[in-house]
């Protein structure tokens, strides 16, 4: 009798140990954070374009931290400075760092003679049948405030990744075959289309910055490598 007694006794204990450890694990985080805002270890950012997609949505969140070592393949947020565009924070991914040599062909991206897009999960530009849109905004792959420029024949041109294009039938991706100025402005006889340059050697104390979104960033491609000095925090979580 005293033994059914105490069963629900030390359930309650349990119970009331968990609720202590996840609120102490609540505060710490919560501390953590403040002193990480205090100090400026910790930056918090609102993402307003779509140049990360699909891993960094347009309208999401991110953190990242001046604490974490730059490595290749991290998300890392800088100063951008080239005049050409706006001043701000940008976030792109360092796919080369320093000595390393970064060459693109038909859009995918080696780097030191290894395909370094073969485990990302990254947006192309699309041909899609104009009568596809509604479809496409109705299964969430297009969102209203995207951009469907017009494309030949009754085409609109979509950004999704390769296995949504699969899943659509959709199978012209579109490459850049025309000379791009902007891009050639920077790179010289390096360059030949946005989908074809290099290779690059990325020079000392900088980093080879392009986003996920390969047809919708503006990054090292058309602005030169950044410098480590300007970049504020590698990004290690997104929402």
């Amino acid at each position: 009798m005293n033994a059914s007694k105490a069963r629900p006794a030390s359930s309650f204990g349990w119970l009331l140990k968990l609720m202590m450890a996840i609120g102490l694990l609540f505060g710490l985080v919560v501390f953590a954070l403040i002193v990480g805002r205090v100090t400026g270890h910790l930056q918090f950012f609102s993402i307003p374009t779509p140049g990360n997609e699909p891993t960094i949505l347009s309208g999401g969140h991110l953190f990242a931290s001046d604490l974490l070592k730059i490595e290749r393949g991290r998300f890392v947020c800088y100063h951008q400075t080239d005049p050409r565009y706006e001043r701000a924070i940008w976030v792109q991914r360092a796919m080369a760092l320093a000595g390393d040599t970064l060459h693109i062909r038909n859009g995918r991206v080696f780097v030191n003679g290894k395909d370094a897009d073969s485990c990302l999960t990254l947006n192309h530009a699309y041909a899609a049948p104009l009568a596809m849109r509604t479809r496409l905004m109705h299964e969430g792959v297009l969102r209203d405030s995207d951009f469907t420029p017009p494309f030949h024949n009754d085409s609109i041109i979509v950004q999704m990744t390769g296995s949504q294009a699969r899943e659509h039938g959709l199978q012209h991706r579109i490459r850049r075959q025309e000379l791009d100025t902007m891009v050639i402005a920077m790179w010289g006889r390096e360059a030949r289309t946005l989908d074809d340059l290099g290779p690059v050697i990325v020079p000392q104390d900088r980093l080879f910055l392009i986003g996920d979104n390969r047809d919708m960033s503006i990054d090292s491609r058309f602005i030169g490598t950044v410098h480590r000095s300007n970049v504020i925090g590698v990004v290690f979580a997104n929402f």
